[in-house]
């Protein structure tokens, strides 16, 4: 699936100008990000279809070709005939219909099946409040309902804008577990939008910034995030070369720590505010906060040590040293100093271990 966007968009002293494809080989979700105000809000209303700019938009599947938009062609398909779900961050329910009719307002109106209505209210958690008027809901499940509505029109592409802008913390993790489990359950390619570089670390496979440039604002190509938390000017504030690891999560708590599953190795996280029913939790992990050594420590405060073997050296601007570890086909970077490097006489493919601390996994997530 592909969605190829070359069009330009002008509303008074603003631009933006959009020259990239959306690419996803399985469903997976690509982060829009960008400060406040760069125009992440104008770009979904032209994909939309809610604004109509100079140029064409295109949506590519395995069949065929849609031509949302060619105004070159005088074409420009209505916001209902693209089949795409937005959620917005109020989650713009229906106020004169409770919670089940806003549900049925989709699913009677899309493809969707009797099966896909149990499992989406099941996995949602709504079966409790079907019946609940829209102002009765907090938050958390006024958004948990948009998204089941969302999902069940059965939309070719989902677009959440900033969903999560108006919850309290409690409801954010929340909203963001169901979030985490719509590419592998749904099948739907998701277009993400916001600032917060928690929710960019905890849900993006992809990102698309957003960058002013002179009087506009450009749409860069998507990147994988693994690619741009490598690079030293990547735009997230506060945060430094880092790497994303992938868990899983077991039930086996030992002294107030939470064991995950890295292959055949295993971290251990304080237990802290992380949530164990999770199936897979994305550790974010600063390069900074490992370090490396030839022998697996015995004697070491440090309690997870990951074997791996060195798949890139770089030396960095500041005469560092930023070594990639192949571990459990997964990668994670340490940044040493030149004198370490010297010391452990690193070399590419030689076995090290690599050494975390376990509150700096916790601060990360």
């Amino acid at each position: 699936m592909k969605l190829a966007l070359e069009f330009q968009l002008q509303k008074g002293h603003f631009k933006l100008a959009c020259n990239i494809d959306v690419n996803w080989s399985s469903p997976s979700t690509h982060v829009i990000f960008g400060q406040s105000g760069i125009g992440k809000t104008h770009l979904l209303r032209s994909l939309c279809g809610l604004e109509h700019p100079d140029g064409r938009i295109t949506w590519h599947n395995q069949q065929h070709v849609e031509y949302w938009l060619d105004k070159q062609a005088g074409l420009a398909m209505p916001c209902h005939q693209r089949n795409v779900a937005m959620v917005f961050q109020d989650g713009q329910l229906f106020t004169h219909m409770n919670v089940e009719q806003n549900l049925r307002f989709a699913f009677e109106r899309s493809d969707a099946t009797h099966e896909d209505w149990a499992t989406c209210i099941s996995t949602l958690q709504v079966q409790d409040i079907l019946s609940h008027n829209v102002s009765q809901l907090s938050g958390g499940q006024a958004q948990r309902v948009a998204l089941a509505r969302a999902i069940l029109s059965k939309p070719k592409l989902l677009i959440l804008d900033e969903p999560l802008a108006s919850l309290d913390w409690q409801s954010k993790q929340d909203v963001m577990g169901y979030i985490k489990r719509l590419n592998s359950q749904w099948r739907l390619p998701v277009l993400y939008v916001t600032h917060d570089i928690h929710e960019v670390l905890t849900l993006a496979d992809h990102v698309i910034m957003l960058e002013k440039q002179g009087d506009s604002t450009l749409a860069m190509p998507a990147k994988p995030l693994m690619d741009i938390l490598q690079d030293d000017s990547h735009p997230f504030y506060g945060l430094g070369k880092s790497s994303i690891l992938h868990t899983q999560p077991s039930s086996n708590h030992n002294e107030g720590l939470l064991h995950c599953a890295i292959g055949q190795q295993t971290l251990r996280l304080p237990l802290g505010e992380l949530s164990s029913h999770e199936t897979q939790l994305r550790l974010c992990i600063a390069a900074s906060d490992v370090s490396l050594s030839l022998t697996p420590a015995k004697d070491s405060s440090i309690m997870n040590i990951l074997h791996g073997k060195v798949s890139r050296i770089e030396q960095t601007q500041n005469q560092q040293y930023l070594i990639q570890l192949n571990i459990e086909g997964q990668y994670l970077l340490s940044e040493i100093s030149a004198y370490s490097f010297a010391r452990l006489k690193i070399q590419l493919w030689q076995p090290v271990y690599a050494q975390i601390k376990g509150i700096a996994l916790q601060q990360a997530l």
